[in-house]
């Protein structure tokens, strides 16, 4: 076995080395692209037309934030997440959404600009993962922007995305990630499929994409990320290749249809009342209308399951309330909406109806000295105990993290549903190996306010006040009621309001703190 690693690592440091030479250039340059494709893809999923409008007025924007046309493929003041969909080409969807020449004509525009700019392999934008997503929206949406262009955009376009196919061909297998490694899959996939004589590939492709998936996939369907945009995204794209195969009446294989009955249920566990997906640390939503198509296309019936053991989610319905708690570690691949990080242990989301409550509820623990106390990235689930119970409509989830390896930092959450009203209530139990300061955190909807109420020992949560009227909009009052805490404070953090439940806890020695939401 270790002959065998040594022999890939040096595979793969020779690959890399021959990627950066001058010689790589020509190499994709070289051969022939196709004119046309054999197949005509129906791309599904929706646009915005009002991003669409933007985007011909010159304003581009994604995820909120506003990308400067001057320096529109390298911007500096955006995130990353932006930079990717930025040169993944998402936004397509968005002009295809208007449906007239002036959104086909900017189309053509920026896809000719950025391969004007973009000729450097080595730049961000030439990532296996960015390229095959790009690959893949530029073939799925051929027809809305390539049908009608000229003969010389055509040619520009074919020996472009020849170009970037290669390079997925070449350096897929070296992708710093599963998750990358799955995208630039579906990209080759995609051309092998849309470009003429070349779908004897598959037989090649089908089984190193059911590698990757077995090796990203849990056994209760779940993926390993654990985030739930990163999993609906991954289904959304296994939905988009079998799709491409029914095109050409290639046999759907068994794994591929598995994985997808897998995995739909997953999403059902992961939606809330308001039809949109729980954030676990990433604020940024999927539309309510794509998580419908996505489990429609999938065409797997059923209720939610209760729990997905290997993922870590547990999913709680009483009445109208429901609750989502993370019984595992902390959730990789995202960016946390919040500004101090949390220890990852049992987080939870709350929501009654089609209202969001609690985006997020986690522990906060910091040393005296101000550092951030951090516990292994994976929990051991042997020690991970939890107890759930329904009893005539009253709910009751206990859950604790408890090291047997001799690592003395614990915690227990228990969260209670009550019967007929919409109330939660809970109790964190907290033990560092050192003195520490802990803050039971709770993230609220942007949309409501906090106040300290009288006595200062409960918090007043009421909806906010309108900004274009001036007056508050129509919702329900709640109080959060404390005991065990030494302060309370309520703060806009990363633009969401949150309450903070602090306290202290001495060396190995348990502290608590009761809380409770109560409906006004």
């Amino acid at each position: 076995m270790r002959i065998k690693s040594f022999s890939s690592n040096i595979a793969r440091l020779w690959r890399q080395a021959w990627r950066n030479s001058v010689l790589y250039r020509f190499t994709l340059m070289g051969g022939t692209a196709p004119k046309h494709l054999s197949i005509m893809p129906t791309d599904p999923w929706p646009g915005d037309s009002y991003a669409g409008r933007l985007l011909l007025e010159g304003k581009f924007v994604i995820s909120n934030q506003v990308v400067s046309m001057a320096d529109l493929w390298m911007p500096t003041e955006v995130d990353l997440a932006v930079l990717e969909d930025l040169h993944r080409f998402t936004w397509l969807r968005d002009l295809r959404a208007l449906g007239d020449n002036s959104a086909r004509r900017l189309a053509r525009h920026l896809i000719a600009n950025w391969i004007d700019r973009n000729q450097d392999w080595h730049l961000y934008s030439w990532q296996v993962g960015i390229t095959g997503h790009r690959v893949a929206n530029w073939i799925a949406l051929y027809d809305f922007f390539c049908s009608s262009a000229d003969e010389s955009f055509r040619t520009l376009f074919f020996r472009e995305i020849t170009r970037q196919v290669r390079h997925l061909v070449y350096a897929w297998e070296d992708a710093p990630t599963p998750l990358e490694r799955f995208y630039a899959l579906k990209g080759i996939i995609y051309a092998a499929v849309a470009f003429p004589g070349e779908t004897h590939r598959l037989t090649s492709l089908l089984p190193k994409l059911e590698k990757e998936l077995q090796m990203q996939l849990l056994p209760d369907g779940g993926h390993g990320s654990r985030c739930p945009q990163t999993h609906l995204m991954v289904l959304r794209d296994l939905i988009d290749i079998r799709a491409m195969l029914r095109l050409i009446h290639q046999e759907i294989p068994s794994f591929l249809q598995a994985t997808i009955q897998q995995m739909a249920p997953i999403v059902r566990l992961f939606r809330h009342g308001d039809g949109g997906l729980a954030t676990f640390g990433k604020i940024a939503q999927v539309p309510s209308p794509v998580i419908d198509m996505v489990l429609s296309l999938a065409d797997v019936r059923g209720r939610p399951p209760e729990r997905a053991s290997h993922l870590g989610y547990e999913r709680c319905v009483n009445k109208k309330s429901l609750i989502l708690l993370n019984v595992g570690a902390k959730v990789t691949g995202t960016r946390c909406a919040i500004d101090e990080e949390g220890t990852g242990t049992f987080n939870f989301e709350w929501s009654i109806g089609r209202n969001r409550l609690v985006l997020q509820g986690d522990l906060v623990l910091q040393t005296q000295e101000g550092k951030h106390f951090r516990i292994p990235d994976s929990l051991d689930p042997k020690s991970v105990h939890l107890y759930r119970a329904n009893k005539e409509g009253h709910t009751l989830l206990d859950v604790s993290y408890q090291p047997s390896d001799g690592f003395s930092f614990r915690h227990r959450r228990q969260l209670y549903l009550g019967g007929n009203h919409p109330n939660l209530r809970g109790e964190d139990t907290i033990q560092a190996p050192c003195d520490a300061i802990y803050g039971v955190r709770f993230v609220l909807n942007k949309e409501l306010e906090a106040s300290l109420a009288s006595g200062r020992r409960g918090v007043t949560i009421r909806t906010s006040t309108n900004e274009k009227t001036g007056r508050s909009q129509e919702g329900q009052q709640w109080r959060l009621l404390v005991s065990g805490a030494e302060e309370i404070l309520c703060e806009l953090s990363a633009t969401y309001p949150a309450i903070l439940l602090l306290g202290r806890t001495k060396v190995n020695q348990p502290a608590s703190v009761q809380w409770a939401f109560c409906q006004d």
